[in-house]
């Protein structure tokens, strides 16, 4: 009697395989799923921390004083992002209007 263990082998390995993909697309579409799910200023708070590596745990841990300093700091950068998205907004249009302007312009003197 003789046991193939590579036929063994090779069916084992593509469904774990298979498995372990599926296990890690589903990760990310949990994490993915988890992000959309936040306000802007959820999204913003996040960043903030992870740039700070911080955790929300760890700010809760933190003495009083010290925890609404970190909170009025991350307010404020929430507002300065807020605005720097309201003014690329107001930039764009600027530009969109200024741009149709020049091919205005463009076009006459194309024409003269």
């Amino acid at each position: 009697m003789t046991i193939d263990l590579m036929g063994d082998l090779t069916k084992v390995q593509p469904k774990t395989r298979n498995q372990d993909i599926g296990s890690a697309n589903k990760a990310l579409a949990d994490e993915f799923l988890e992000f959309m799910k936040k306000s802007p200023i959820e999204r913003l708070r996040d960043q903030y921390l992870k740039a700070h590596n911080l955790t929300e745990d760890q700010l809760k841990s933190m003495p009083l004083d010290q925890r609404q300093a970190l909170e009025d700091d991350i307010t404020q950068y929430i507002k300065d992002q807020l605005n720097l998205v309201e003014e690329k907004k107001n930039a764009d249009k600027a530009m969109t209007s200024t741009g149709n302007g020049l091919q205005v312009m463009l076009a006459k003197m194309q024409a003269a």
